[in-house]
């Protein structure tokens, strides 16, 4: 757990984890677009706001595991 924990606070690491995440979803941005309206489509219907709703509901949950991440800290 504690070599885990170096490599993610590790400030290299970070950023190149960002730039292959970064590069894979230019790669497939069709896709991740259609399975996103797809599930946003599937959860919250035809609303309007249902893409606006499925972004609030990710967001929240990665907020969510930053927060635990920082207290388990």
């Amino acid at each position: 757990m504690e070599k885990l924990k170096k490599i993610l606070a590790s400030t290299k690491t970070t950023i190149i984890l960002f730039i292959i995440i970064l590069v894979l979803s230019l790669i497939c941005k069709e896709t991740v677009v259609y399975r996103f309206e797809t599930l946003a489509s599937y959860l919250y219907g035809t609303d309007a706001d249902n893409k606006g709703k499925l972004l609030s509901t990710i967001l929240t949950a990665i907020g969510g595991v930053c927060d635990i991440g920082i207290m388990v800290e």
